[in-house]
């Protein structure tokens, strides 16, 4: 048996596309974001829905060399991936703490 072994399952491409499906939502909040900073002059949302655009991009760099590789047991938690979904988790806590405090300043206005 060799140290790296395909994984004869769905497990990998039901990862992949569930990173994939991240990246997609990840680009239409980012749209989302992006007109309604424009349309409100709100430039922290423009911002955070800029990044918002960039950030599906690493997303599937980072799909595209993770998933297209043979997959062996040491690599099913490794250091990239922690780092990785670290980032994934401060985009969105990010994006919603801007859109909260946007919210909040627009509701407490009125």
């Amino acid at each position: 048996m060799s140290s790296i072994e395909r994984d004869p399952g769905l497990q990998p491409e039901r990862t992949m596309m569930s990173w994939f499906r991240t990246c997609l939502l990840m680009l239409w909040v980012g749209l989302i974001l992006v007109k309604i900073g424009l349309y409100h002059s709100a430039i922290a949302l423009w911002i955070v829905g800029a990044g918002m655009l960039i950030s599906p991009l690493a997303g599937v760099l980072y799909i595209r060399k993770r998933f297209t590789r043979p997959f062996s047991d040491d690599m099913a938690v490794g250091h990239s991936e922690v780092l990785a979904k670290k980032a994934l988790s401060a985009v969105v806590l990010i994006t919603t703490a801007t859109y909260g405090v946007y919210t909040l300043k627009a509701f407490v206005i009125y």
